[in-house]
């Protein structure tokens, strides 16, 4: 495996024009984070935590009865947590069943390199990389199927109802009988597991746990016993809803798209078989359509936190505030979500993390690396829509001229001497002259493609290789990280994770190309 090449975000045609230009660190949005995204920054914030003792070591006995719990040894790096220096980068996801799309894999290799390269060129503080499992979400049919070599897999579950993270298994040894050769810890995952939640841990470790990846589920009283205070201001005010706009209308007037949308009460009750939004009217609290007083409520979240449940708006803060935390690893969209949160964190006093942007890559396997020679398309070529590649590959590949460049240039040269006889003789002519040239361009393109549309015939299995790259690059016209599972490359490399890893290190600033040794 080897890099190819680094592409700029904006290359790819594929990125958001808010993460962009966060990338590139444009002025306008400076105000909307606290510090830019770099090695050093990740130090200063994490210098200027303060996280007491007790609470690290209440963090550390949390963590290691989870792993406990789910039978899983990592004692040696479950014991960082309670060290007064130990600081986290942080990332976090859905359940999706085997991992979902490759970028929940570039996630976890982001908050590793990270975490090693920064131990390297400091010793004062201990970075650890955590996984931070989205275990409270309920959207089941987003997380149920998973795509395998450009087929569609579901998990059908009896009974999907409520947090992800607490669903029982049922139904899934019917998926994994559908699929074959699959690796040794993807099978024992799914069978030996009694949750969703279990299940993700487990495979996430045998993934990246020999890294010192530690995995959290934040799903548990004594972490949301450190959030009573949050829960119960939102339940009785809309503050942080308030705050949360203030900082959207902000980046709206920049001329941004808002990438989330926050209700005046940002919380949602758990029970064992449902998640249901809490809706506040300034007269009363609703769960569904159940009418609770806010002194209800209240008491409830002092006896109860784990009922209580943040949204994308919250989840933020929880985050920052039951951990050491430094540094958040996300996605564009989460990025662009992230930057709405900065009147919010104001509002609670709280750290807000440097904000760095996941690893994202596209896999080109040896075979399709031949078909792009072949076909002469180089790597940035890719990027273009299946039309416009379709028209570089004909031009590549036949030996006339068929996009007329050389009779264009020859009427542009035609074009520019009579505009300036024109200007001399009669002004009022060049208006015509153009109306003339312009026309007789247009008839040119069409002549073109004339042309391009016989020589397509003579190279029709061209043509027929470079939709089959397309398709196989990017599934459903889309990137092919947001699509692709880790298991379509761990059958043919199971050394490929740790191959992956050396080929992405450093900070995460381009889109990487790179070619595998299969």
């Amino acid at each position: 495996m080897k890099l190819l090449e680094k592409l700029a975000y904006s290359d790819t045609n594929s990125f958001s024009k808010i993460f962009i230009d966060y990338v590139n660190q444009v002025d306008i949005l400076t105000s909307f984070y606290e510090s830019p995204p770099s090695y050093q920054s990740i130090i200063n914030t994490a210098e200027g935590i303060n996280f007491s003792k007790e609470r690290r070591k209440l963090l550390e006995k949390i963590i290691k009865e989870q792993y406990d719990k789910d039978q899983i040894s990592a004692t040696e790096t479950v014991e960082k947590v309670k060290k007064e220096n130990t600081v986290f980068i942080t990332t976090g996801h859905q359940l999706n069943i085997f991992t979902g799309p490759l970028y929940v894999i570039y996630k976890a290799l982001t908050v590793i390199n990270l975490s090693e390269e920064l131990n390297k060129q400091q010793n004062k503080i201990l970075f650890v990389p955590l996984f931070w499992l989205a275990t409270e979400d309920h959207d089941f049919e987003e997380i149920s199927t998973f795509s395998f070599f450009g087929k569609s897999y579901q998990w059908e579950h009896p009974e999907p109802k409520g947090a992800v993270g607490r669903l029982g298994l049922d139904g899934f040894n019917k998926l994994l009988n559908q699929l074959r050769d699959l690796p040794l810890s993807f099978k024992e995952a799914y069978t030996r597991a009694k949750n969703l939640q279990s299940a993700s841990r487990y495979l996430l470790h045998s993934l990246f746990g020999k890294y010192g990846m530690l995995i959290l589920d934040p799903d548990n009283p004594e972490l949301k016993k450190q959030f009573t205070d949050v829960i119960k201001k939102d339940l009785s005010s809309p503050i942080f809803h308030k705050a949360f706009i203030r900082t959207s209308d902000k980046l709206k007037s920049k001329g941004y798209k808002l990438q989330a949308n926050s209700n005046r009460t940002n919380l949602f009750y758990l029970s064992d078989k449902e998640r249901l939004r809490i809706d506040n009217d300034k007269k009363n609290v609703f769960i569904e359509e159940k009418i609770f007083s806010e002194s209800k409520l209240k008491n409830e979240v002092d006896n109860y936190p784990e009922r209580f449940s943040p949204n994308v708006i919250l989840r933020p803060l929880y985050q920052q505030l039951i951990l050491p935390n430094a540094a958040y690893i996300g996605g564009p969209g989460e990025i662009a979500y992230w930057l709405q949160l900065k009147d919010l964190f104001e509002e609670e006093r709280a750290i807000f993390p440097v904000l760095v942007p996941r690893y994202s890559a596209c896999i080109i396997t040896q075979k399709q690396f031949v078909y792009m020679q072949k076909l002469k398309v180089e790597i940035k070529a890719l990027f273009k829509d299946l039309s416009s590649l379709k028209k570089l590959v004909v031009e590549n590949l036949t030996d006339s001229d068929i996009s007329l460049a050389n009779e264009k240039e020859i009427f542009r040269e035609l074009e520019k001497k009579l505009l300036y006889r024109a200007n001399e003789k009669d002004s009022s002519l060049i208006k015509n002259i153009k109306a003339e040239f312009h026309g007789f361009t247009n008839r040119l393109d069409h002549i073109s493609a004339k042309f391009r549309k016989s020589e397509e015939k003579k190279f029709i299995n061209s043509i027929n290789q470079i939709e089959k790259l397309k398709e196989s690059l990017f599934p459903m016209d889309s990137l092919q990280e947001r699509t692709t599972n880790v298991l379509e490359f761990l059958i043919k490399s199971p050394t490929f994770i740790d191959d992956l890893k050396e080929n992405l290190a450093g900070f995460p600033k381009k889109f990487s190309i790179i070619l595998t040794d299969f």
